[in-house]
């Protein structure tokens, strides 16, 4: 995984302790963003059924975002 970013394994080790600690990093900085996404949703001046369509476009943005991670992981 270093070898493809072009960065050091100790460089990696700096910011990550583990693989896992990046995947759930990347994870909870998703989910901050999808939150806020989702609070805005809900407060704009729209139908329920157009905040329902834009829940489901966001969850479907996300997972086309990651894709691959999501078969990597199984989910």
């Amino acid at each position: 995984m270093c070898k493809n970013c072009n960065i050091a394994i100790g460089t990696f080790y700096n910011y990550f302790s583990s693989k896992d600690h990046l995947v759930r990093e990347i994870f909870v900085s998703d989910w901050e963003k999808s939150i806020k996404i989702i609070k805005k949703i809900k407060l704009s001046d729209t139908t329920l059924k157009e905040k329902i369509y834009n829940f489901v476009c966001l969850n479907q943005s996300n997972y086309m975002s990651f894709e691959e991670l999501y078969q990597i992981l199984n989910l």
